[in-house]
């Protein structure tokens, strides 16, 4: 019995072969009802109620026996709420983590600048141009794979050859 004297209140509790009261109430705390999250995973089930669970956690480390028998039956009304009982909690502790694989780049490919595209392009097309700007663009691409760009001047007349290219196809 719990007294009811304002000024002091005693919970008689005997410790057993464990050695410590959190441990103690987990383990004298089971009641077996009927499986409400049946044909439901246990991480899945205490999926809603994890973050009260880690709130409430922590204080079982209490010095107080009440705050830790106030603890436990905080612990296990949600636990019944959620339909399931301290063997699955425990169950879910010791479980293995779910193993989900996902691709990480460490360097992820980058698009190719404008440029790249554009002389690309003009090599794919290179049969209509001059064997100057052919010259040219064997130049750029070489260039380019020694992960150098191109000076403006260069630029300018990659896109004065594209722009070219683009008009004759088009007839503009």
């Amino acid at each position: 019995m719990i007294s009811k004297n304002p000024e002091k209140t005693v919970v008689p509790f005997a410790y057993t072969e464990s050695g410590t009261l959190a441990q103690d109430l987990v383990a004298r705390c089971r009641i077996n009802l009927p499986r409400q999250g049946a044909g439901r995973s246990i991480m899945g089930a205490l999926a809603p109620i994890k973050p009260k669970l880690l709130k409430l956690i922590p204080l079982l480390s209490s010095d107080r026996d009440g705050e830790v028998l106030a603890t436990v039956r905080a612990i296990e009304r949600m636990l019944l709420s959620a339909g399931l009982d301290w063997h699955e909690l425990a169950g879910a502790v010791g479980a293995e983590p779910e193993v989900i694989e996902k691709v990480v780049y460490r360097n992820p490919p980058q698009p190719k600048p404008d440029w790249e595209a554009k002389l690309d392009s003009c090599i794919e097309r290179r049969n209509r141009l001059s064997s100057r700007e052919q010259d040219f663009l064997d130049s750029l691409d070489r260039g380019c794979w020694g992960g150098r760009t191109p000076t403006q001047k260069q630029l300018a007349w990659l896109i004065d050859i594209f722009t070219r290219i683009i008009r004759a196809e088009t007839g503009l």
